[in-house]
């Protein structure tokens, strides 16, 4: 007969193979739902310690049965474990578990687990906003005729042109042709104004080879020695003069009196070799 605990549970020894059953339930029933992370891992410890058929159905008997059948598992020998960190996905039922001392029954055949859970798909982020393009805004300064050269290249795929003038607010640009074409690039776009019906000297000026810094430190030089607080004419143009390529350096007032504006020739290196008490003509 069946040794009887003093509460009236089964004392019957317990076997490996009814411990490894027992934590097959414990796994379904976690995989089920039925159990917390927390109730699995302490139920499972308990059942490796248990030593009574008794203790191992306390551990498993409110667990409900499995609803769908599924092969037979493979058994092997339990041996202790760590139970923490143990990621199990286990078959859904209750197990019953054999008394007496008849031979070892072979384990009941355990029905399947429900279907796993299918992992969603992963969520489509939209695409980032593109960038708009950066406006190269221009200036009468060393960064706004850079800032043109960048526009002018990007435009017409050079550098170079017959003739370029600066002013505060725009640049004009004589392109070579049939005709001089004459364009105004104004408010960060390029103007097509038509035919220039000025003349110029064969040969064309790449802008890139202005030294920029020189130009406006020798237009400063200009502007003080006028001394205006205010000075409404303010330029360079670059152009071939005489043979030489070179830009001519515009400061002063609105007036018809020519003394009040001066101009410097200067070469494209930044060497002044001229100097007008009036502006020259534009």
């Amino acid at each position: 007969m069946s040794a009887q605990s003093s509460d009236g549970s089964d004392g019957t020894r317990a076997r490996d193979a009814d411990r490894n059953l027992a934590i097959e339930l414990i796994d379904a029933a976690y995989s089920d739902g039925q159990l917390t992370t927390t109730e699995r891992e302490d139920r499972c410890a308990r059942v490796l310690a248990a030593e009574t058929l008794g203790q191992l159905r306390a551990l498993t008997g409110d667990l409900q049965l499995p609803l769908v059948a599924a092969p037979r598992r493979r058994r092997r020998r339990l041996v202790p474990i760590v139970m923490a960190g143990v990621v199990a996905v286990g078959i859904v039922g209750a197990v019953v578990i054999g008394t007496g001392d008849d031979p070892a029954t072979p384990p009941q055949e355990v029905p399947s687990a429900a279907p796993q859970r299918s992992e969603p798909e992963p969520r489509q982020e939209p695409d980032p906003p593109k960038e708009k393009p950066k406006v190269l805004h221009y200036t009468l300064t060393p960064r706004g005729i850079e800032n043109f050269v960048t526009a002018y290249r990007k435009q017409f795929g050079t550098t170079k042109a017959l003739a370029f003038g600066f002013d505060r607010d725009s640049v004009n640009v004589v392109r070579k042709g049939r005709k001089p074409a004459l364009w105004r690039y104004v408010d960060d776009r390029f103007l097509d104004s038509g035919y220039s019906t000025r003349q110029f000297e064969p040969g064309q000026i790449d802008i890139t080879d202005l030294n920029v810094k020189a130009a406006f430190r020798n237009l400063e030089r200009i502007q003080d020695r006028l001394g205006f607080e205010k000075f409404p004419q303010l330029g360079i143009s670059v152009v071939i003069a005489s043979g030489q390529k070179g830009a001519w350096l515009v400061a002063g007032k609105e007036s018809t009196n020519l003394s009040e504006c001066q101009g410097d020739w200067m070469t494209l290196d930044g060497e002044v070799r001229e100097r007008r008490t009036a502006c020259p003509e534009s």
